[in-house]
Formats: C-alpha cells, structure tokens, sequence
C-alpha cells in the first residue's frame, strides 16, 4: 500500500468512523438501503484498491466481495476531517 494511504488512513478507525453519503450516491444510483449498508461495510471491511485512489482529490478505493450474494462492492471515499464521504459506488457481479 502507498505511503499516503497508510498515513491517510492511519488518522481514522475504520471501525467506527462516521461515514456520510454524499448527493450523487443518495439520488443517481438509485440504490437500495442493503446497498447503502453493503457500502458501509466495504469501508469497515473490505481491502484498499490502490489504483481507485487518489491523493490529490484525497479520495481512496476499498473493494469488498459478498459471497452470498455473488457481488462485488467497490467505494470510493473522500477523507474530510472527521469523516468519510461516499463519492461514488459501484456493485459488480462476481469476484474482481
């Protein structure tokens, strides 16, 4: 993992930070509220994706797959103080 997003994420429990959706997710994606909490989750869980990140919009990727489900969740997130914004999400069918 990239020196930045160690350092970036270093600053946050991941745990239990307050994680907040931003107008884009919550009105055009259309998504359901297990969708949402599926988000929620990756951020909690799943594992960061380098090339989904990006240190001059200070956003950064986290990837997380659903076997249950066959899905794959992938969350980018902007670092604002003591938060995390949803920017954008995308599910994808199967393991990536």
């Amino acid at each position: 993992m990239e020196d930045w997003i160690q350092e970036e994420l270093s600053k946050y429990d991941l745990k239990t930070v307050e994680i907040d959706f931003s107008v884009h997710v919550l009105k055009g994606k259309n998504l359901k509220p297990d969708d949402l909490d599926k988000a929620e989750e990756t951020i909690r869980k799943g594992r960061v994706v380098e090339e989904k990140s990006d240190r001059l919009r200070k956003t950064i990727g986290f990837r997380l797959y659903f076997g249950k489900e066959n899905l794959t969740y992938t969350v980018i997130v902007g670092l604002h103080g003591d938060l995390l914004r949803i920017v954008t999400l995308w599910r994808d069918g199967g393991r990536l």
